[in-house]
């Protein structure tokens, strides 16, 4: 019996039938669907449906040898559980996990030899955790820690005779390049390394690593407006960036100044104190302070 033949009978048998497109996409969430579909065997099949139970079924597609070649699992209209692919040969190639539409747990993927080719857990959609991927030949290929998909840390990409030949260093996302990570990690970070980085993105991170205190020590500033001890400062710090404007602010009970972020509409140190603990200018009370 021909895979065609097979998979007509299944359908007149279940009266439901899977193929490429729509219908499959309408069973996994939007940001799951490229990878899932990504499969060239995907694209040419015809699905076929079994219900399984109550708001269960499985949608699965045979090769020519009678061996299915996926098999997925679905809960009130999503893929959701296990869900399994096999080479031509019946070696297993994926093996993942979802919940309701989304990957979630863990997901490995093998060579057809039967080596490891990769290894990652899945969050809500999202990678999480460390990330391996290998050659062939058992080493690793690549290796980095995901947080809810966000690259973060060391990321390091290895050659198949494990020689580390790119390393790449992440903060929330943000790629950082090597000089810049070397200045953070060696403490000597400065304002003026910061205007030289022609990244938006990368010099928000070494701004938040330097600290507004230190950037402002640092830098040439007007001040707006003096109360008592405190100060609203404005800062022009580079040409495709907006004034920064910073309030210095001494703690009434420790004595110690803190150099808080405001909005560059403020006009007053009272009504940018106030906007950092989120409360109108006339509801700001500095004697109740605590």
């Amino acid at each position: 019996m021909d895979l065609l033949r097979e998979n007509i009978l299944l359908r007149q048998k279940h009266k439901k039938v899977f193929s490429p497109g729509l219908q499959l996409q309408s069973l996994i969430s939007d940001s799951q669907y490229t990878s899932f579909a990504g499969h060239n065997w995907l694209r040419s099949k015809i699905y076929c449906y079994v219900r399984t139970g109550k708001n269960k079924a499985k949608i699965f597609c045979r090769g020519e040898n009678g061996q299915e070649k996926f098999c997925y699992h679905l809960y009130k209209g999503k893929i959701h559980g296990a869900g399994v692919v096999w080479f031509n040969e019946g070696a297993i190639r994926l093996e993942e996990n979802f919940s309701y539409g989304r990957l979630h747990g863990l997901n490995r993927e093998w060579y057809e030899s039967g080596k490891l080719k990769r290894r990652v857990n899945y969050k809500n959609g999202h990678k999480t955790g460390i990330m391996r991927e290998y050659y062939e030949n058992g080493r690793f290929k690549s290796y980095g820690k995901y947080t809810m998909g966000i690259p973060q840390g060391k990321h390091l990409f290895f050659s198949e005779s494990g020689r580390v030949t790119t390393e790449k260093i992440y903060i929330n996302g943000v790629l950082i390049p090597k000089g810049v990570n070397e200045l953070m990690a060696s403490g000597q970070l400065k304002a003026h390394h910061i205007l030289r980085i022609g990244n938006a993105e990368v010099r928000r991170i070494c701004l938040e690593a330097l600290t507004y205190e230190k950037f402002l020590m640092q830098m040439k500033h007007e001040i707006i407006t003096r109360e008592n001890d405190s100060e609203l400062v404005r800062i022009d710090w580079h040409k495709n960036e907006e004034p920064i404007y910073l309030v210095k602010v001494k703690c009434p009970s420790s004595g110690v100044f803190y150099t808080l972020r405001v909005p560059p509409d403020m006009k007053t140190v009272k009504e940018a104190i106030a906007w950092t603990f989120n409360v109108e200018s006339a509801e700001y009370l500095p004697l109740e302070e605590t």
